[in-house]
């Protein structure tokens, strides 16, 4: 089934101008990885949507709390979920364990008997495996465990909408899509074309791009919604915070597994009226521009479907410039 947290996004922080995950649960900056990033959408599916308490999810509990010995004492997991203590004073006790695996592998069976290897030792009635993109459930008992079905009620069933926490302020901030000193203009008109942008009915993939090594734009890893525009073309568009200075709206053109393309708009600049707000970057030439020329997205105005047709225009844009 369709992971759970598919739709949250890890908080960030900022640390001497790199970007770092945020861990609620530790409170402690992290490596960006991407075993990381699951871990951490799960843990804000669970205590923003679900509404699961802090103090009732554990991560990289060592098995060696629970009495386990030896080697697999050794083994931490990576989220465990406790009961909800009914009783002052009561111990508490693991109720679900849930395996995050990053995006790029695959869930097997080998998965699941790692999984029921930790269940075992902690005597877990619950277990979730998931890579962020699919969802395995079981239920436990002394002698067997049952996968659930795809009909099955989540362990933890939503609280509060996403659509509802996206519109909590400071959001996107957060997460990473809007610069915390942005002007404060820029960050209200953002919280709005964000809520249109990230709209799950639009059927746009979304996924996580690593740019780090990219030739043009190295610091502006973020997840982005990429559309397929032909067997050989695909455009990825997001909207970036580098640091917490600096928000960019950016489109990246990529044609037979290459990136041939990719256009930068500092949305301060746009805000604040400068005309070379957007810098278009292809293998032959760097050269600066303003995005309003090409594209009709402006500065505190909301207009949903120029947001929603960003795809479109980009396009075109891109076709123009590379003559594709």
């Amino acid at each position: 089934m369709e992971a759970i947290c598919t739709r949250h996004f890890p908080r960030v922080v900022f640390r001497s101008g790199s970007k770092y995950l945020w861990n609620p649960i530790t409170r402690k900056a992290l490596a960006n990885l991407p075993e990381e990033r699951v871990r951490l959408q799960m843990i804000d599916y669970l205590m923003e949507e679900a509404g699961v308490s802090r103090g009732r999810i554990s991560t990289e509990y060592a098995l060696s709390r629970h009495g386990i010995k030896g080697e697999a004492g050794r083994q931490r997991t990576d989220v465990l979920v406790f009961q909800d203590q009914k009783k002052e004073g009561a111990v508490l006790l693991p109720e679900t364990l849930i395996e995050c695996k990053a995006r790029s592998v695959s869930l097997s069976e080998s998965s699941a008997l790692q999984i029921a290897k930790y269940s075992q030792a902690l005597e877990v009635p619950q277990l979730w495996l998931t890579n962020g993109h699919a969802d395995y459930w079981f239920q436990k008992d002394a002698a067997s465990v049952m996968a659930m079905q795809r009909n099955d009620s989540p362990f933890y069933p939503t609280k509060v909408p996403v659509t509802t926490l996206r519109q909590t302020p400071g959001y996107w901030i957060d997460r990473g899509f809007v610069a915390s000193h942005s002007a404060s203009g820029v960050q209200n008109w953002l919280d709005q074309v964000l809520q249109f942008f990230w709209d799950e009915v639009e059927e746009w993939k979304s996924t996580y791009l690593d740019l780090s090594r990219n030739p043009w734009q190295s610091g502006l890893s973020h997840y982005y919604r990429v559309v397929h525009l032909d067997e050989e073309s695909d455009l990825a568009i997001g909207f970036v915070a580098s640091d917490e200075q600096t928000s960019w709206l950016v489109a990246l053109m990529n044609k037979h597994q290459s990136n041939v393309g990719m256009i930068v708009t500092n949305l301060d600049d746009l805000a604040a009226g400068r005309v070379d707000n957007t810098v278009i970057y292809t293998v032959n030439e760097k050269r600066t521009a303003n995005l309003t020329d090409h594209i009709p997205l402006q500065p505190f105005t909301l207009k949903p479907m120029i947001v929603l047709n960003l795809p479109g225009f980009y396009e075109s844009w891109f076709r123009q410039l590379l003559m594709l």
